[in-house]
């Protein structure tokens, strides 16, 4: 079990973050903003999300193959 700060989780987070934004072909800022005002209910800026709401993004774009299943 990996054990993590508050601060030394944040980075691994946004990086996990980008990469599933990039695996499902989420290109600009626009549609990344897109999908989170879909599951937040929300748009916050990306430096301003908590960890429970980095967490729910992840956990919900792990969900899909492709950009298609979700528009």
């Amino acid at each position: 079990m990996i054990v993590y700060t508050t601060l030394g989780y944040f980075p691994v987070l946004r990086r996990k973050l980008s990469k599933e934004f990039k695996r499902l072909g989420f290109n600009s800022l626009k549609e990344k903003r897109w999908f989170l005002a879909k599951v937040l209910g929300y748009a916050p800026s990306f430096s301003e999300m908590s960890i429970s709401e980095l967490e729910r993004v992840i956990d919900e774009l792990t969900k899909y193959e492709n950009l298609n299943e979700i528009t």
